[in-house]
């Protein structure tokens, strides 16, 4: 934002605020902006007061000679009394309903702007949305309506009280009442999210505190009615208080209810300093300012997840015990429990002294020895189980592999999946009348059908496993966890976005119940989802279930550094749907250098697999020549890795064949999509599985080959994506676009439209990468040079 604009939303910021509050703002802005800002904000208030100033008295003067109605000025069913405030939204006016229904005292704010039809229909729409926010800590919007002129105007609750900073200079509140009336605040943001409504511009002029000491905040959403549907108005004009707003909402970025947490962050810090009566303030320990600051971190997917989860953690201050912000060491859950519990502890301690530390001990090990002999008992016997499982699936597992030896199997060698199937088919009559190592086997093979991409089988088989996994102990729950958890994973693996996240939901609700705090399980988990979400484009969700997977890391031990490779890894993904492209493309070369670092070298399917991830960013972003160089060296090690048959070889040839294609090198890119499309056809019998593939081999034969066949290969991709109800719609614009330059290329003249369709669909995603919206007006190119 331009410095002037800085300076002159500060001087509304200041216009609006009483002495105390006013002088907090004042230095609040030094620290933020310098001295000299500081100064040519005093200035800006002096000519603000000065009454001689000469175009202050030239506007008097003019006010004067207007001709004042004679009766109040009256807006539907109220009568406004006096103007009591004006800010960027508009003005706000005392009123008093006059229908003579019954007598009530509303704030009407009569909004700016809205000169449009679709501006008004908005208005209605989330008007009626605000108007379903019901709770204590929230003025309520009660009517609304239009001037005669169309301006609209909303009928708020009109709350007595005084402004956050105000009431803490007037009634000097200890911290642990200063925290419980931000937790109110919380509570009521927190219903706000609940219900997709968020405030946006957050400020102590918008909490005002009444005199049970309840706060109440104002203007709840309505800063969503003055901006646009997507919230993309210029920075200059879009309704925020600088001092308050976060980066992205600085920056003009997409809103989130992470802007309104760090916004809060911002209201602890400044309530919890804001200086008293006498002066004074309330010191910021080492945990509240570790608060403050992962509530305001730069990057939202760091901040709290939810104004619920930020309240958690000062409710856990107020108690003493342990915060999700600070670091979970033994150490620091060992001093909050004993500064929690210090009386008792000390009454505990001379309790012992005086009955006799001998005593004591000798009880304390006889317990201890009961209680250890009934655990070794129930370990014993779950052992005994476990063994007796193990025993029965290692002997299932020899028997079945061992017809891999031709002497077994009357010659002949039966190769990983022959061998899967036949296991498959002996588990339900060998293994019929013992179904917990029926279930075991089922597990076991779900999962190596899905290591070989047999995803439809494998999901057939973990989901009679867990249908046979019934019971309530601890240890069923956490198997019957286990093995939702696998089919969340299969599913994710198989492009079944909805059913992965449902699953993973599932298992992570199963985990809650049983108290199980498995950290490795819910990295697991929670990666899933992430991966889930992001595919279908909910990306702020996807966010946040990282930052989850960020904050479980520490607990991991060994495995952190491999977990860590992986959400690395989805991170870059998550950026990559938010349109972060730069972000994203160096957080995936990070993730692979882990993976490799991780692996020891190259020669290993996951830092290649990373690898052809980062190609695939670099020809998104428009370096086609970077991606070419990338994908032949992991295309390169792939080839040394798998077999030629092995289907993960497809995406890497597919990804080179278009930087080639990108590149004028359609003769180089001709035998890759052949080799692609070969493997796909006789791995699946169809294209199901490789839609780009059959998209791309059809752009080369429109260019270069046979356009009837390109044609039909290209009237297919489309319709595989429109089947798919899980793709992002850019997906299936792409491949609309393509048939369209083709049927225009055949001489369709109605062709010529659908391809300025689907281009301006393509050019107004912001999920399409700049290289690619460049690739695709290219296509579209070849059209207009038809026509």
């Amino acid at each position: 934002m331009a410095a002037d604009a800085v300076a002159l939303a500060a001087l509304d910021e200041l216009l609006l605020l009483g002495a105390p509050e006013r002088a907090a703002a004042l230095q609040r802005w030094r620290r933020e902006q310098g001295d000299e800002f500081h100064e040519f904000l005093l200035r800006l208030l002096a000519a603000d007061s000065d009454a001689s100033d000469p175009l202050a008295v030239v506007v008097g003067d003019a006010m004067r000679t207007l001709d004042l109605p004679a009766q109040p000025l009256q807006l539907g069913a109220y009568r406004l009394l006096q103007e009591i405030g004006s800010g960027g939204m508009g003005t706000v006016f005392l009123a008093e309903r006059s229908d003579g229904a019954y007598a009530q005292q509303v704030a009407i704010k009569l909004l700016r702007g809205f000169p449009t039809r679709d501006g008004m229909r908005r208005l209605r729409q989330e008007r009626q949305i605000l108007a379903t926010l019901d709770h204590p800590c929230i003025a309520r919007l009660l009517d609304g309506g239009e001037t005669p002129a169309g301006q609209p105007w909303l009928a708020l609750e009109y709350v007595a009280g005084l402004p956050l900073g105000e009431w803490v200079a007037q009634h000097s509140p200890s911290r642990g009442q200063r925290l419980q009336l931000f937790e109110h605040v919380l509570a009521a943001v927190q219903h706000a999210h609940q219900r997709l409504v968020v405030h946006r511009d957050l400020k102590p002029a918008n909490i005002l505190v009444r005199s049970d000491g309840m706060p109440r905040l104002l203007d709840f959403g309505i800063a969503k009615l003055v901006e646009g549907d997507d919230g993309t108005r210029d920075t200059s004009t879009r309704v925020m208080t600088p001092a308050w707003a976060s980066p992205e909402q600085q920056a003009g970025r997409p809103i989130t209810t992470a802007s309104d947490i760090y916004t809060l962050g911002l209201l602890l810090r400044d309530l919890l300093l804001g200086a008293d009566a006498r002066g004074g303030t309330t010191a910021l320990d080492a945990e509240l300012r570790g608060v403050v600051a992962r509530a305001t971190a730069t990057d939202p997917a760091l901040r709290y997840a939810s104004a619920e989860a930020f309240a958690e953690d000062l409710a856990r201050y107020r108690s003493g015990r342990p915060l999700r912000a600070s670091a979970d060491t033994p150490l620091y859950r060992l001093r909050k429990f004993l500064h929690r519990h210090r009386l008792g502890v000390a009454m505990a301690a001379a309790a012992l002294v005086l009955a006799g530390m001998f005593v004591w001990r000798l009880d304390a090990e006889r317990r201890r020895a009961v209680v250890a002999e009934a655990n070794a008992a129930n370990a014993l016997a779950q052992a005994r189980r476990e063994s007796a499982r193990a025993v029965a699936v290692n002997d299932f597992l020899v028997s079945l592999f061992g017809q891999a030896d031709p002497a077994n199997n009357r010659g002949a060698k039966p190769d990983a999946r022959t061998l899967l199937e036949q296991g498959a088919a002996r588990i339900e009559t060998e293994l019929k009348d013992q179904p917990e190592i029926r279930a075991a086997l089922q597990q076991t093979l779900a999962l190596a059908m899905r290591g070989l991409g047999e995803h439809e089988r494998a999901e057939h088989l973990i989901q009679a496993s867990i249908a046979a996994t019934s019971g309530d102990s601890f240890d069923i729950g956490r198997l019957r966890a286990d093995r939702i958890a696998l089919l969340a994973s299969i599913r994710a693996r198989s492009g079944n976005r909805s059913g992965a996240l449902e699953a993973a939901d599932q298992a992570l609700v199963l985990l809650d119940r049983i108290g199980d705090e498995d950290a490795e399980r819910r990295v697991e988990l929670e990666n899933t989802r992430a991966m889930a979400l992001k595919w279908l484009d909910r990306t702020d969700e996807a966010a946040l279930a990282l930052e989850r997977v960020l904050a479980l890391l520490p607990r991991l031990g060994s495995r952190e550094a491999e977990h860590r490779a992986y959400a690395t890894d989805n991170l870059a993904h998550v950026r990559e749907a938010q349109g972060r492209w730069d972000d994203a493309q160096q957080t995936a070369f990070a993730a692979a250098a882990a993976f490799r670092a991780l692996r020891g070298n190259d020669s290993h399917p996951e830092p290649q697999a990373v690898s052809a991830y980062a190609a695939s960013l670099l020809l998104m972003r428009g370096e086609a020549a970077a991606a070419r160089g990338l994908y032949e060296k992991v295309l390169s090690e792939q080839r040394k890795l798998f077999e030629a048959s092995d289907r993960r070889l497809t995406n890497t040839e597919t990804g080179l064949a278009r930087s080639l294609l990108r590149l004028g090198d359609a003769a180089a890119a001709k035998p890759l999509l052949d080799t692609a499309l070969a493997r796909c056809e006789k791995s699946f019998g169809d294209h199901v599985r490789c839609p780009l593939t059959l998209q791309i081999m059809g752009e080369w034969n429109n260019a270069y080959g046979d356009r009837a066949l390109a044609l039909t290969q290209l009237a297919e991709a489309v319709a595989l994506r429109e089947d798919d109800k899980e793709i992002p719609e850019r997906s299936r614009w792409s491949a609309r676009l393509a048939l369209a330059v083709a049927e225009c290329r055949g001489g369709e003249k109605a062709a010529a439209k659908s391809v300025a369709t689907a281009l301006a669909a393509l050019l107004a995603d912001m999920h399409v990468a700049p290289g690619d919206k460049r690739h695709f007006e290219h296509q579209a190119q070849a059209c207009s040079d038809r026509h």
